[in-house]
């Protein structure tokens, strides 16, 4: 038998897609759409065993997969052998506008979210990725469970969102490539979110 869950809570699993050539050479990627590299089988294996124990506690019926319109998740997707992919454009990673391609790090000391930075170097206002998060999360039934295939700066500024955090700490977060992040979700007020190792 199932634990019962509160009708007015969202579950959620939020998964950073599979490791890129540009994600080993610490190159920001955004919204430029990059395969996937070939990745080891144990560790595929290893994260579908930590989704399945959290997936257990709820009726097949009510989980729901969703995805990016980007390839490197759609491909974890894959991987991972989710049936019935929700692709939704509003978990599509951050737009670095004429930082992509370029160095992480270097360009994480550049980078900056106001209207007029944005406007000159082509990349998303900080309030609009915020919006695309506030909107993804608002469109999701209660008692469900949501697994979901994100992007390394959208999981970012999901804390920044509910954790109201300084953002120069967006950067200092460290989530690696196939991390996983759950978040039991009932409004910005009363939340659980937790990184996975």
């Amino acid at each position: 038998m199932k634990p019962s869950l509160d009708k007015s809570i969202k579950y959620f699993i939020f998964i950073r897609h599979f490791s890129t050539k540009w994600n080993e050479a610490n190159k920001l990627q955004g919204v430029k759409d990059i395969n996937i590299k070939k990745i080891d089988k144990k560790k595929v294996l290893k994260l579908q065993n930590k989704i399945n124990n959290i997936k257990k506690n709820f009726n097949e019926k009510n989980i729901n997969y969703f995805s990016s319109n980007l390839k490197r998740s759609i491909q974890t997707a894959l991987k991972l052998s989710f049936k019935n992919l929700n692709i939704n454009n509003n978990l599509n990673e951050y737009n670095f506008g004429k930082f992509e391609g370029l160095d992480k790090k270097k360009s994480f000391s550049k980078l900056k979210f106001d209207k007029r930075f944005c406007k000159i170097h082509g990349n998303e206002e900080k309030k609009s990725i915020l919006q695309r998060i506030e909107t993804f999360l608002g469109g999701i039934q209660t008692k469900s469970l949501n697994i979901c295939i994100v992007h390394g700066m959208w999981l970012r500024f999901l804390y920044l969102s509910l954790k109201k955090k300084n953002i120069q700490s967006l950067f200092r977060t460290n989530l690696p490539n196939g991390c996983i992040v759950t978040l039991v979700f009932k409004n910005k007020m009363n939340y659980k979110i937790k990184l996975l190792r």
